[in-house]
């Protein structure tokens, strides 16, 4: 903290104080609990991803935000990642034809994600805290929400592989799909070095993207052509939080939320609901 920032020990404090917005990000068990008493009182919020755990009442705290009209904004930040916003910006203009399928792909080694903490100990490890890839790397999944629009089904295979000394699932796989195409997704706590891939398929061509390249590869299949397409804020790591924290501050400062965003970001909780319930997670030891 800076000489002369303020600070409490209750929530009950923090609400007292009567902030113009709050930025919630703690472990995501108690998001919802800290949202609905700042949300009570009339409070805008930035809540960090996901909504909460699969296993809580989301509806009923999304009903309760509309309700109160307060400005909420769920900071799924890749939203705004240039990547995803060049690769939208193709499909939607009919460059890569129909859609066929989607690959979104994430890993990383989970011991060396937080540098400064015992890995054990991390919200990521826990059960208890809300950890394991489907809601820690639900990115990938908000992101398929997204390019997919409305999904009809979901399946997965979860588990536990590795030797992590942790006591969730590891790796998840999934396909969500509607009547359009399929979105396939790959996440795991394991991969040296730290690995995000995307890449859309369509009938005349695809797009791809991989970590930290400055550009999107573009390919038309009828002339053989690959394109390097650059990025609007390349090589810029914070581009993405910017473009969140100036479209939630603009919510807040409305007065008029959209809860479009919202409502995708508690769809992504009703997917892993579903996943979790094709293909249950084994006891781990």
């Amino acid at each position: 903290m800076r000489p002369g920032d303020q600070h409490w020990t209750s929530l009950d404090q923090a609400a007292g104080w009567k902030p113009t917005m709050a930025v919630i990000a703690n472990p995501c068990v108690f998001h919802i609990e800290t949202a609905a008493r700042l949300i009570g009182e009339g409070i805008p919020v930035l809540l960090e991803k996901p909504i909460g755990s699969d296993d809580q009442d989301a509806d009923s705290f999304v009903k309760f935000v509309i309700n109160r009209n307060v400005p909420l904004c769920v900071a799924y930040d890749l939203r705004w990642h240039p990547a995803a916003v060049k690769m939208q910006q193709l499909l939607d203009s009919g460059v890569l034809g129909k859609p066929v399928n989607l690959l979104l792909e994430v890993g990383q080694d989970l011991r060396e994600w937080r540098s400064n903490i015992d890995y054990r100990e991390s919200v990521s490890a826990r059960k208890s805290l809300g950890g394991g890839v489907l809601l820690e790397l639900s990115h990938e999944i908000d992101l398929a929400l997204g390019f997919l629009k409305t999904a009809d089904g979901a399946a997965g295979r979860i588990g536990k592989i590795s030797d992590l000394e942790i006591d969730v699932e590891d790796t998840a796989n999934l396909v969500i799909w509607n009547e359009r195409f399929a979105a396939s997704i790959q996440m795991d706590f394991l991969q040296r070095p730290t690995r995000r891939f995307w890449r859309f398929v369509g009938t005349k061509g695809s797009v791809s993207w991989e970590f930290n390249h400055p550009h999107v590869l573009q390919s038309d299949f009828e002339s053989g052509l690959q394109t390097t397409v650059p990025l609007a804020g390349a090589g810029d790591p914070h581009y993405a939080y910017r473009e969140q924290m100036v479209h939630f501050l603009n919510e807040a400062k409305s007065g008029s939320p959209n809860y479009e965003g919202l409502l995708r970001a508690k769809r992504v909780l009703d997917l892993i609901r579903i996943v979790r319930d094709s293909h249950p997670t084994p006891a781990y030891e």
